[in-house]
């Protein structure tokens, strides 16, 4: 996991306002980003314990989807394509990733399985999104199914791949 300082990036210093306050987020937009960057937060302490997570998804009714949450986003950190941004856990805005993980949720919650391997194409190279997609779709339908649905027109803007030409 030493590939976890390119995978999350603390943006609060950016001097430009946010464009999706976390505050403003219903509550099952704010408990998926809090759990992405609590994740990433484990991650980059030692010990690498992820038992608090995981006692918090228990006490949210989705406790099934903890190892799959655990597997994607370990995928996530080895199959990147790029850096990947995910702000601290207390941090007020909401990156582009993390908008695009909340795109990502939703659609696959929608049924929308094109766009979801389209938003896992932006962070992984196309092995890493077969193996990334069962994972996340799993934990899309346990959220669902514990009525933690991501319901908002979340603003999703694709990020290009280094050396890709945007026109």
């Amino acid at each position: 996991m030493d590939d976890l300082r390119d995978f999350a990036v603390d943006r609060v210093g950016d001097a430009e306002p946010p464009p999706v306050a976390f505050q403003a987020l219903r509550f099952a937009e704010q408990f998926t980003i809090w759990s992405v960057r609590k994740w990433v937060d484990q991650m980059r302490a030692a010990p690498k314990d992820v038992s608090p997570i995981r006692a918090v998804f228990d006490e949210a009714a989705v406790g099934a989807a903890f190892g799959a949450f655990d597997h994607f986003l370990r995928l996530v950190v080895t199959g990147a394509r790029r850096q990947i941004e995910i702000n601290c856990p207390s941090c007020r805005a909401v990156s582009s990733d993390e908008q695009t993980m909340l795109a990502l949720v939703a659609a696959l919650q929608a049924g929308d399985k094109m766009t979801g391997y389209i938003l896992l194409g932006e962070w992984l190279h196309p092995a890493a999104v077969r193996l990334a997609y069962d994972p996340v779709q799993f934990v899309a339908d346990v959220f669902d199914d514990a009525e933690i649905t991501i319901h908002a027109q979340i603003r999703h803007e694709p990020r290009p791949i280094a050396g890709q030409r945007v026109h």
